[in-house]
């Protein structure tokens, strides 16, 4: 037996579902803050695969409740 696997990339899935959701106003199935978290542990193993270290502690703090607004470190613009 071997089970049915989707070929389709799940980052290609997943901004299909959001552009679906902006387009008929659906909820999302994950909201911003769970996003944001993911984004967090990807660039932490980043960085980790990339120092040649078997381990690193992981960054997270508790998620704030929804309704608190959360600032990010958003990269800045480059100079022309």
């Amino acid at each position: 037996y071997s089970p049915s696997l989707l070929t389709t990339e799940a980052l290609k899935m997943e901004i299909d579902h959001m552009v679906e959701c902006l387009e008929t106003g659906k909820t999302p199935r994950t909201g911003g803050l769970q996003a944001l978290r993911v984004v967090r542990l990807l660039e932490h193993a980043d960085k980790l695969a990339r120092s040649n270290k078997c381990w690193m502690a992981l960054p997270f703090e508790p998620l704030p409740a929804e309704s608190e607004e959360v600032l990010m470190d958003l990269p800045q613009p480059v100079a022309n």
